[in-house]
């Protein structure tokens, strides 16, 4: 079988596989807390339409999911990415989802939602547009542009 020194290398070859592994899987460091889009945020969206209430979650790895209080509409999934300077810097989102309007559990439309945001500490502003598209979203139906973006962070609450 296997000599002690034999066993002994093996494990530390091992070992050092697994710590390396550990290191290249572990989260990217997060940026100062200033300019972190990366969390939960709370939502509020006003413009051209009735105000409405949402949750966006920002992950690491630049993707990103959204929900609202619009019961019609499924969650929002998404990407992001830095734009525009480093101080203070500027983010892009672009997300879709579909709308059953008539709850009948077929989707009747799609929309596509950009937002230009900034992050200062725990608050976020910015501005968007939606687009609504046919169900493929091959035929652009209509545009509701100049809409205003407000949000905290959420933190934890202790209990």
């Amino acid at each position: 079988m296997f000599s002690t020194k034999k066993r002994l290398s093996l494990f530390a070859v091992v070992g050092s596989v697994v710590a390396i592994v550990a290191v290249a899987a572990s989260p990217p460091p997060p940026a100062s807390a200033g300019t972190n889009i990366v969390g939960t945020w709370r939502l509020n969206l006003s413009g051209q339409f009735p105000d409405f209430f949402g949750l966006m979650v920002l992950h690491h790895d630049k993707t990103m999911m959204a929900v609202n209080d619009n019961p019609t509409e499924s969650g929002g999934i998404g990407v992001w990415e830095r734009i525009r300077g480093d101080d203070p810097p500027n983010f892009a989102v672009t997300f879709e989802s579909w709308v059953d309007e008539d709850f009948n559990g077929i989707a009747d439309f799609r929309f596509q939602v950009r937002l230009t945001l900034h992050v200062d500490g725990d608050t976020m502003t910015g501005t968007g547009a939606i687009d609504i598209y046919n169900v493929a979203g091959t035929e652009l139906l209509f545009s509701l542009p100049d809409f205003i973006v407000e949000a905290t962070r959420m933190t934890v609450i202790p209990e």
